[in-house]
C-alpha cells in the first residue's frame, strides 16, 4: 500500500510540473475555472462491461482440470457476466449534472471443482483410488434490473477541455433473480451378464444436463448508496468517453429463497458498508452532450 501512495503521489506532482505544458494548451487565457460542461447542458449515453473467464481440463478420462491452491481444480468451469446502463443527465449547474440511470446487470457460471486426491495420498486411499472427488458441480444464473439517480461533480484537470475528474453520489435500488441447480452427467442404462444374471448398470454418456427438478431459486431485492470517482474525456464531436470506479458504497439487501425438490422456503438479510474499490464493478461508458 505504501509503494502504491507513492506512485500516485509521484504521478500527481508530474502531472501538476507539466499542467502548464502538456495540458495547459487546452486553458483559455485570461479565464478563471473554465467549465468542462456548462450549465444547461444534456448527455445521453451508454455504460456496461463484460467479463468472460474459462477453464477446462485436456484430459477428461483422468479428470485433469485447471488447479490451484494445490488440491483443488476445475475441469469445465464457465464464468460470463455482463451490465448495461443506459443514462440520461442534465447540468443543474457548470460541471453538475443529476444522472438518471436503468440498469441491467447479470451473471452466468456452470462450475466443475473438484479435490484433487492423488495430491493427498490418505485421501487417495480413503476414497479407493479415484483421481478426483467432485465437490460442487453446478449451475447458476442472475438477472438483475434496477435504477438509480446521481449527483455527478467534475473537475477540469488544470483547466483542459478534453479531460476531467468527477466524483459521484449515487442512489440505487434493484430487483434480482438467481436460479441454480446440479449440473449431472447424462445416463443410460444397459444389461451387462455377471454371475449372478443379468444386472442393469448406468453408464455415462460424456453429456451433462441442468437438473431443473432439483432448482433452487432466488428472489429478492437491494437498495443503498455508493461513492464513485472516475475519469472522462471529451471528444471534439462533443461526447466523451467515461471511466467509472465505485469506491464506498452502503447496501442492504433481502433475499427468499425457495428449493424445488423439497419445498423448502427460507429468507436472508445483509447490511453492507464497504470501503475499498470495486474493481469488479468498473464501467466504461460513452455518452453525448447536447
Amino acid at each position: 500500500m505504501k509503494k502504491i501512495l507513492l506512485a500516485v503521489s509521484i504521478l500527481l506532482i508530474s502531472a501538476t510540473a507539466g499542467a502548464q505544458g502538456l495540458l495547459g494548451r487546452y486553458s483559455e487565457p485570461g479565464v478563471e475555472n473554465t467549465p468542462f460542461i456548462t450549465k444547461g447542458n444534456k448527455a445521453v449515453g451508454i455504460s456496461g462491461g463484460y467479463r468472460n473467464y474459462t477453464i477446462g481440463g485436456e484430459n477428461a478420462e483422468m479428470g485433469d482440470g485447471f488447479a490451484f491452491l494445490s488440491v483443488l481444480n476445475i475441469g469445465d468451469g464457465h464464468y460470463d457476466s455482463y451490465s448495461v446502463s443506459p443514462s440520461f443527465s442534465y447540468f443543474v449547474a457548470d460541471d453538475v449534472a443529476l444522472d438518471f440511470r436503468l440498469e441491467y446487470s447479470g451473471y452466468s457460471l456452470e462450475s466443475d471443482l473438484k479435490l484433487d486426491l492423488r495430491s493427498l495420498e490418505f485421501l487417495d486411499d480413503l476414497f479407493g483410488g479415484a483421481a478426483n472427488y467432485t465437490i460442487a458441480s453446478r449451475y447458476m444464473r442472475k438477472d438483475s434490473w434496477g435504477m438509480s439517480m446521481a449527483l455527478k461533480k467534475y473537475q477540469s484537470f488544470f483547466g483542459s477541455k478534453t479531460f476531467a475528474i468527477f466524483g459521484e453520489v449515487r442512489m440505487f435500488g434493484e430487483l434480482y433473480n438467481i436460479v441454480s441447480c446440479p449440473i449431472q452427467d447424462v445416463m443410460v442404462i444397459e444389461t451387462v451378464e455377471t454371475e449372478d444374471g443379468e444386472k442393469e448398470i448406468e453408464i455415462p454418456t460424456g453429456e451433462t444436463r441442468h437438473a431443473t427438478e432439483k432448482e433452487r431459486n432466488n428472489k429478492g431485492y437491494e437498495a443503498g448508496v455508493r461513492l464513485a470517482g472516475g475519469l472522462a474525456v471529451k471528444l471534439r464531436d462533443n461526447s466523451a468517453f467515461i471511466i467509472s470506479v465505485p469506491i464506498v458504497g452502503v447496501t442492504y439487501s433481502y433475499t427468499k429463497q425457495h428449493k424445488n425438490n423439497t419445498d423448502n422456503r427460507a429468507h436472508f438479510s445483509k447490511f453492507n458498508l464497504s470501503r475499498d474499490i470495486d474493481l469488479l464493478a468498473i464501467q466504461v461508458g460513452y455518452v453525448r452532450y447536447f
